[in-house]
């Protein structure tokens, strides 16, 4: 059997093994009439690789006199649009008595507003063949859409209309503090290994409440939300100068930037909180956590380094994939092998 070492599509080597077949082992064992040809071969192939792998993804960026930055993508490929509205605050940003307080208030952001009442915001979207979620991170919250470019206006109108305020009542809050547990006990309380592989784990990598605690919140800090607690975090949170807009698809910069500024350009900007310090000095020790879990079947284990930040991390990608758990990132990561 015999092997070489071959560049990969990605750029990187790899061992190719071939059986039984006769390889020549230097450029000398070629017939020298058909070197140029070789030659002019390996070269073409070369730019054609360089060529093939360069991705450009056209992008314009313009910022509202209001704060609200605007992302476009411009692609006409086929005639949708994705839309995400990104509010720079998650898990990291909320208060010490209210665990869990950022997802739940990424819940409170479908169940309406006084404009559009409970319901209207899926029913315009779904009803016009598109589809939208949400998520909480620890620096920030993101609700996405995507839809036939057709649904594009109503949609940024649901959106500007949910930044510029919620309808705050008690029954809508009781109703999501229910639905949240619900999904704390169906993900995590009753799953197998529950939050091991991204609570339980990070609680032990960091030692900064920002950084380590559980952001999906204890059942006491949910319950004891107020609507005045919600009404203050959108408040702080949820003003224009603190999001980004970013519509890809079949729309030109121009169009979208001139859609931005009909629907959220009258949005005034509000004061926002500094944010947390959540730099925190690499472990000079290890750290070990044993639980025991009674749904388990067969015994897991994690090994997991810290890594100073995720700039840092990312130029180390060819030694080891990175998995970063919800509450380790932006600034520190997990990695396993």
């Amino acid at each position: 059997m015999t092997c070489a070492l071959r560049q990969s599509p990605h750029g990187g080597l790899r061992w190719a093994f071939h059986p039984l077949r006769r390889v020549h082992p230097c450029p000398r064992c070629v017939h020298p009439k058909f070197l140029p040809f070789l030659i002019g071969l390996a070269l073409s192939a070369s730019t054609f690789a360089a060529d093939s792998d360069r991705f450009a993804l056209p992008i314009a960026v313009k910022t509202l006199t209001n704060g609200l930055t605007v992302v476009v993508s411009e692609d006409h490929s086929a005639p949708v649009v994705g839309i995400s509205v990104v509010y720079k605050v998650g898990m990291r940003s909320e208060p010490k008595n209210r665990t869990g307080f950022a997802h739940l208030f990424e819940h409170l952001m479908f169940e309406g507003t006084p404009s559009a009442p409970e319901g209207t915001f899926d029913k315009v979207i779904t009803g016009g063949g598109g589809r939208n979620n949400g998520s909480t991170r620890p620096d920030f919250t993101n609700y996405i859409e995507i839809a036939p470019v057709s649904a594009l206006e109503p949609i940024l109108w649901l959106e500007a209309d949910r930044m510029t305020t919620l309808d705050f009542n008690e029954k809508t809050l009781k109703n999501q503090q229910d639905v949240v547990k619900e999904e704390i006990r169906v993900n995590v309380k009753n799953q197998p290994y529950g939050g091991f592989m991204w609570i339980d784990i990070s609680q032990q990598a960091f030692s900064k409440w920002e950084n380590n605690h559980d952001g999906y919140g204890s059942f006491v800090d949910l319950e004891s939300a107020k609507i005045d607690d919600v009404r203050a975090f959108h408040r702080d949170y949820y003003g224009p100068n603190n999001a980004v807009l970013a519509l890809a698809g079949d729309v030109t910069p121009e169009q979208g930037f001139a859609l931005a500024e009909r629907y959220f350009g009258k949005i005034a900007k509000r004061d926002t909180p500094k944010r947390p310090e959540v730099d925190e000095p690499l472990n000079t020790a290890e750290r070990r956590i044993t639980q025991s879990d009674p749904l388990a079947q067969v015994p897991p284990s994690r090994l997991a380094t810290r890594s100073p930040n995720a700039v840092a991390l990312t130029k180390r990608r060819s030694q080891c994939w990175p998995t970063c758990s919800p509450v380790a990132m932006p600034r520190a990561c997990t990695r396993v092998w």
